[in-house]
């Protein structure tokens, strides 16, 4: 039996850099990749980093979840945002989406639009298969990104 205490203290560890950097880049875009292969440590941590923002910051982050067949990305965000920006976007579901090479292909088209309409961090929750994807298909945007890792029972 795998004992869960190191994985559980190493994905608190990496909660609290994701919050403290969602925190340090209030009022301007940053984008941030949220790693995790576990749907079940996935689920509780995007609750527990809410929870960690409210709590210790003060800060709203809103989750939106795109569609599976969402293909532009920047629009999904848009929409789901209405009329007040909260402090972060944590966006959920990449790993679903169908055509992930051409929603891919036109955020990296779009990144100028995310930095100048979104003053807020951008918290993308992605697997590890999703962010080398992210990597090989639209560079230039990933290279504005900076990523936090966590744990799960596969590594």
């Amino acid at each position: 039996m795998v004992s869960l205490d190191p994985i559980i203290a190493y994905n608190e560890d990496a909660l609290k850099e994701l919050s403290w950097a969602i925190w340090a880049e209030q009022g301007q875009f940053s984008a941030i990749f949220a790693r995790c292969n576990d749907r079940r440590f996935h689920d509780r941590l995007t609750q527990e980093l809410q929870d960690q923002l409210r709590a210790d910051y003060s800060l709203r982050g809103r989750k939106i979840l795109v569609d599976s067949a969402t293909i532009r990305l920047y629009d999904s965000i848009q929409s789901d945002l209405g009329r007040f920006p909260p402090n972060a976007a944590i966006v959920l579901g990449l790993e679903s989406i169908q055509d992930l090479d051409e929603l891919l292909k036109i955020a990296n088209l779009m990144r100028p639009q995310f930095r100048s309409t979104f003053p807020f961090p951008l918290v993308l929750w992605t697997t590890n298969t999703v962010h080398a994807k992210w990597i090989r298909i639209a560079p230039d945007f990933e290279s504005w990104f900076t990523s936090v890792q966590f744990s799960d029972l596969s590594d």
